[in-house]
């Protein structure tokens, strides 16, 4: 009787660990298809351009001064790491977050922005590399960029010997350039972006078009205004 029972308890367990094995195989099963149901939906709905791409030129680096020698060992320098878009891009339409990862001694060194401008100020003594982590916005359908900025707060021999002494007027720049380039972007963020760009040469043409008009006006101006003149001398 006993055999039996032990039996009988090691088969219920058995039956316990299949039962377990197959709720987390259908779990597992079940997170799958969902993902490749959205990603089909995505394609579907949202399907790329081909022959098409979307490139955002970006700048990155940091910007640091010399606070002294008055100031603090420990903070002799006041810096700032950045991401920009190049000749003013607004960033915002094709980014959702920039994440700056500090060096581990500075409170909170991982530093998520989610609007302009993306930069992140501190001060310190010690030079580092800085993580960056471009997050794009859903519509864009990319990954996350990751990009590595060097910070640099003292002047080499060749910078000394080219611009001089390092002073606290005078700050310390290292910009990297970058062409970020989408190819066969989704086709909700290529419209959103072909709309934009197309409404930006709309309002440089009218602008330009109101300057000649207003260049216009001013000769009309100074043609009547000469001619009164002349006709006044010569009555």
């Amino acid at each position: 009787l006993c055999i039996v029972q032990r039996r009988e308890e090691r088969t219920d367990e058995k039956d316990e660990c299949i039962k377990m094995e197959n709720t987390n195989t259908t779990n597992a099963n079940s997170s799958e298809n969902k993902a490749i149901l959205e990603n089909y939906l995505d394609n579907e709905q949202n399907p790329r351009i081909p022959d098409e791409e979307f490139i955002l030129p970006i700048s990155y680096g940091s910007v640091a001064y010399w606070l002294g020698k008055k100031a603090d060992e420990y903070h002799s320098h006041e810096w700032t790491v950045f991401v920009r878009g190049q000749n003013n891009i607004d960033l915002r339409e094709v980014v959702e977050s920039v994440t700056f990862q500090l060096h581990p001694s500075f409170a909170e060194p991982k530093r998520v922005l989610t609007e302009p401008p993306y930069e992140v100020t501190e001060t310190g003594w010690g030079e580092f590399e800085i993580g960056i982590e471009i997050k794009f916005r859903p519509e864009v359908g990319e990954e996350k960029e990751k990009l590595m900025a060097n910070l640099k707060l003292f002047p080499d021999a060749d910078e000394v010997a080219k611009t001089g002494p390092q002073t606290t007027k005078k700050p310390l720049v290292v910009e990297n350039r970058e062409e970020l380039i989408f190819h066969k972007p989704r086709k909700s963020f290529w419209e959103k972006v072909v709309k934009k760009s197309k409404r930006v040469v709309e309002e440089e043409e009218e602008e330009k078009e109101d300057a000649r008009r207003k260049r216009h006006r001013g000769i009309t101006t100074t043609i009547i205004i000469c001619m009164y003149g002349v006709s006044s001398l010569h009555p």
